[in-house]
């Protein structure tokens, strides 16, 4: 069992969703929006998705059209989807049963616009992912007060935390934050169908309750 909430994104091979699963992830994410990284198509996600039970499984969608939100979350049975800032929530179909926005923090980003737009949008919301990857890591955004920041925007919202993380400083970014959970990332692909999971391996050890 995790110390706190996980969401795996952008899943490939059934190899990354049997580890994932097997260490009590919260959320599985396909990134089925054509020509965004780590695309996999719905044929591929639905064969994945029949061989694990537990996660919740999330369509990663930004930039779809409702037309497109509405045909992937029929196929393969999703009530969960992740876009940015710029989802419609007017336009969601009705089979749309929770929704995960993810806003990327730059240096540039204040802690005023960011609470303002997530006031404007909490009843719509289950959780934000507070996406700080393009700051670096956590001594970079302890550096520029982000982690201040991201705890303040914690305490007042659902937010989990991702940016490119280190299992030597994940559970003091935990401990000083506070989030509701964490986003993570696959291992590295070797080959077809192996994956290296040395990195995230460490990480999942610093998640796993004593």
């Amino acid at each position: 069992m995790l110390i706190t909430k996980a969401k795996a994104k952008s899943v490939t091979s059934l190899t990354e969703g049997r580890y994932f699963s097997g260490m009590g992830i919260d959320y599985i994410g396909f990134s089925l929006q054509e020509n965004a990284k780590n695309f996999i198509n719905k044929t591929h996600a639905k064969e994945i998705m029949d061989w694990l039970s537990g996660p919740t499984f999330v369509a990663e969608l930004v930039g779809a059209s409702p037309e497109f939100i509405k045909e992937i979350c029929n196929d393969l049975g999703i009530h969960t989807i992740q876009s940015n800032q710029n989802i419609d929530f007017t336009q969601l179909p009705p089979q749309i049963e929770e929704v995960i926005v993810n806003l990327s923090i730059t240096n540039e980003t204040t802690e005023k616009d960011l609470s303002n737009w997530m006031a404007a949008h909490n009843k719509q919301v289950s959780f934000f992912i507070l996406d700080a990857t393009q700051l670096g890591g956590w001594k970079k955004i302890q550096e520029t007060g982000f982690d201040k920041i991201m705890k303040n925007l914690a305490l007042d919202f659902p937010c989990f935390i991702k940016w490119d993380f280190n299992a030597a400083f994940i559970k003091q970014a935990l401990e000083f934050i506070n989030p509701l959970g964490v986003e993570l990332y696959a291992g590295d692909e070797l080959s077809t169908g192996m994956q290296s999971f040395e990195e995230v391996d460490k990480l999942m050890e610093s998640l796993e309750q004593p």
